[in-house]
């Protein structure tokens, strides 16, 4: 181990091998003849070279992310790459513990992770596991998740013992941890614009609170009470060829079409400002950042519905 580059002081167009080693904390590099290198820069480099349009070294010293480019120099939180972490954070309940150690971008839109674990002492934690759990849902077949092995000493390539080199072979890719049954919502987000997540995840948490059931149909989701017919539903953004997901009341099931509680909802739905009537039993929120509002009116007009529904047991 060598001493600590403050990295925790690092501000954009500053160079990582600038900052200051004074203090007595400790931290293990890449050892390379022109000096001592963070293995996030390493894995960095190695994204380059596989044709990463963009690819950085992450910092989370103190709580505030730091990003290192392959040359060493700090760079902001910018560009494709940095849209990207920025919605990962918030899909991630605004937090940035569990980051991978180094991230890149493709010009096929892929997105690359990789955490660096000692070979054979490193094992991920709930944080990590957490962080790839959530960058699932919001990059679904976009994400490229792996775990780097670093530490071991390659015979073949004639590697002194002080030498510490990435193992960029077989990298492990993290498992994903298996859904409980109800909980379709994440399928939903992981289509869901990053924009709206949020609004998104907040609507599902109410409705489990208030004792709704989330499940998935064909082509997007629906919340109702159990055994209860169902009027208030969720599509992702091909259901509508839109760039958003759309809040929908349906009012045409058997068992709703023609009560008092249909003609209830639709008075009210209708009068929303932000909605779009889609024939005679339907209304919609394409929801973005402006008609936020009114779809989150919209589901507490439909949870008053549904508590109707729930007396009526």
């Amino acid at each position: 181990m060598q001493p600590y580059y403050r990295t925790d002081q690092l501000k954009p167009g500053l160079r990582w091998g600038d900052m200051s080693t004074a203090g007595n904390y400790r931290e293990h590099y890449v050892q390379l003849a022109d000096g001592p290198v963070p293995v996030g820069v390493m894995i960095a480099r190695e994204l380059m070279d596989a044709g990463a349009a963009a690819a950085v070294c992450t910092d989370l010293t103190l709580g505030r992310i730091v990003l290192i480019a392959p040359d060493l120099v700090c760079v902001p939180l910018q560009g494709a790459l940095g849209r990207v972490l920025e919605e990962l954070f918030v899909a991630n309940g605004n937090r940035w513990s569990g980051l991978p150690d180094a991230v890149g971008i493709f010009p096929d839109g892929r997105v690359a992770f990789r955490e660096a674990k000692v070979a054979n002492k490193d094992r991920l934690n709930k944080n990590q596991h957490d962080f790839a759990r959530a960058a699932r849902v919001l990059l679904g077949d976009r994400l490229d998740l792996a775990v780097v092995e670093w530490g071991r000493e390659v015979a073949s390539s004639g590697a002194t013992t002080n030498m510490v080199v990435v193992n960029p072979v077989l990298p492990r890719r993290l498992k994903k941890r298996q859904l409980a049954d109800g909980d379709r919502a994440r399928e939903f987000l992981s289509l869901t614009p990053a924009s709206t997540i949020r609004f998104f995840q907040e609507m599902f948490t109410t409705a489990e609170r208030r004792n709704f059931q989330v499940k998935a149909t064909y082509a997007g989701l629906k919340i109702h009470v159990l055994g209860r017919p169902a009027f208030l539903y969720c599509y992702p953004p091909a259901m509508y060829k839109r760039e958003s997901s759309v809040l929908e009341v349906y009012l045409a099931h058997a068992h709703i079409k023609g009560t008092p509680l249909a003609a209830e909802l639709q008075r009210r739905v209708s009068a929303i400002s932000a909605v779009v009537q889609a024939g005679d039993f339907s209304w919609r929120v394409f929801v973005d950042n402006a008609s936020v509002p009114s779809a989150w009116e919209l589901f507490e007009i439909a949870s008053e519905g549904m508590e109707r529904q729930k007396a009526q047991e």
